[in-house]
């Protein structure tokens, strides 16, 4: 850590931060055994040295709940006193403090910033990959104290390939802000993953920008941006008009009504590309509710894309078996569940294969006989392999069955571990239009986020109806 305290003759307690000050003075205080932790006021000392950045320790055998549960990396002290340097050249009249204690919420931020305003900006940089709940929890916090969050991640965690299999962190931060940040310590840069295309934790397509720390700032009081990203967004903008300005050309009728030239279909990329350019209203909020309902409704074209011959030819079965058309598919059986990201196969092909094998025109579903056959289904059904996966793969099937229940009622917990469930319908009731089924599918991974759904709610409570309508009597 690079704070530490000590109290002055008075009572008053002096601020000491590691890297900034005369260094004799802070061995002095050191060595007079004068410093405390400012979260567990225990003794601590003054290290620095050739290949490690000032800072301060705790004693051997401290008892610190925060040194103990957070042990602190080089990479990670290097990090955060970058990015507080760089935030107090560009907030000089702002409060620009480093571990800064907030006391709503007993958190500790890296590095906080307040405003003449009285606003909020909390900056953390996360090294290790923790899982979703307990970023979520964090996120939460600072969001019921009114301070805004900023996430940059340690380089460790970058991967540079032009797929990229998101962890768990990575995921949900992606998920809540629409874009991903790095740092490079070593070279104090930053490297950020723009757009592409979320699908069952993989990142496709995504733009890479790097760009140096010193040049960066923040736009909007929203993210972390630089002249680089603005000369790219500025460069694919003016590329995408003239692609639709190509193609356009290209659709247009023959003059020559007898000509035998077929129509040609729009290119996938140019109705991505398009997608984006209509949700985003503004480049700082590029995960909105338009946006993420315009790139499902689009991706609905291409739902086998990632399958294998084995998988396309067992999810048209299942299809053309109930009769799921590309509008018709149900939102329920598309769903983003915790930990969906250790299962490798599409969302759509295995919720699929569960509802056909076990839930419909059945009475009863038990998630253990689902678990023993996905296990025998090995080319259809593939495990994914992570860092740090906190779970085995069964627990996704669970977390499935049970938003099943929780959300809808469509089966019924019958056991105390909830693996035994009575099914309430004997069929998965429908929606024959596309953008029903989306908007349903985003209510319910919304409720399981526990977030409001007020965009939602027609189309959630029109579904809840029918299903109370198809009821088991």
């Amino acid at each position: 850590m690079f704070v530490a305290e000590y109290i002055l003759e008075n009572d008053k307690v002096e601020t000491v931060v590691s890297f900034e000050g005369k260094e004799a003075a802070t061995r002095i205080l050191s060595k007079m055994g004068l410093l405390r932790c400012p979260e567990c006021s225990e003794q601590v000392r003054f290290r620095a040295g050739k290949h490690r950045s000032p800072h301060f320790a705790h004693l051997e055998g401290s008892q610190c709940v925060a040194e103990s549960h957070d042990p602190e990396t080089e990479e990670h002290r290097d990090g955060k006193r970058a990015l507080y340097l760089r935030l107090k050249e560009l907030y000089p009249r702002s409060e620009v403090e480093l571990e800064y204690k907030v006391f709503e919420t007993s958190q500790r931020a890296d590095v906080m910033v307040i405003h003449p305003s009285g606003e909020k900006w909390a900056f953390e940089f996360q090294c290790y990959p923790i899982n979703d709940d307990i970023w979520r929890e964090r996120h939460d916090m600072y969001r019921n104290a009114d301070i805004k969050d900023f996430w940059v991640l340690g380089s460790s965690l970058y991967k540079r390939t032009n797929n990229v299999r998101l962890r768990i962190l990575e995921h949900a931060i992606r998920m809540e802000f629409g874009h991903l940040v790095y740092l490079e310590v070593s070279t104090e840069e930053f490297n950020t993953l723009e757009d592409g295309f979320l699908s069952n934790f993989v990142l496709r397509d995504s733009k890479r920008i790097n760009f140096n720390l010193k040049d960066a700032y923040i736009l909007n009081s929203m993210r972390w941006w630089s002249q680089a990203l603005s000369d790219w967004k500025d460069k694919k903008e003016k590329d995408i008009k003239e692609r639709r300005k190509s193609v356009s050309k290209e659709n247009q009728p023959s003059p020559h009504p007898r000509s035998p030239k077929s129509k040609k279909e729009t290119p996938s990329w140019v109705i991505r590309e398009e997608a984006e350019r209509l949700s985003r209203v503004t480049a700082v909020d590029p995960d909105s509710v338009s946006q993420r309902y315009e790139l499902l409704y689009r991706e609905r074209d291409s739902f086998a894309h990632e399958m294998d011959p084995v998988q396309i030819s067992e999810f048209r079965h299942m299809c053309k078996k109930h009769n799921f058309r590309t509008s018709s598919f149900p939102g329920v059986l598309n769903l983003e569940v915790r930990l969906s990201c250790l299962i490798r196969s599409p969302l759509q092909l295995w919720q699929l294969w569960i509802y056909d094998r076990f839930i419909y025109q059945k009475d009863i579903v038990n998630g253990e006989d689902i678990v023993e056959a996905m296990k025998r289904q090995t080319d259809i059904f593939r495990p994914a392999s992570l860092d740090n996966a906190p779970m085995h793969w069964s627990f996704t099937v669970y977390n499935f069955l049970r938003s099943l229940d929780d959300d809808l009622r469509i089966l019924a917990t019958l056991n105390p571990r909830r693996t035994v469930f009575q099914i309430t319908v004997p069929e998965l009731p429908r929606f024959t239009n596309r953008g029903a089924n989306i908007r349903l599918k985003m209510a319910l991974e919304a409720l399981s986020e526990k977030r409001e759904i007020r965009e939602y709610t027609p189309v959630y409570s029109e579904y809840r109806s029918l299903l109370s309508e198809g009821s088991k009597t």
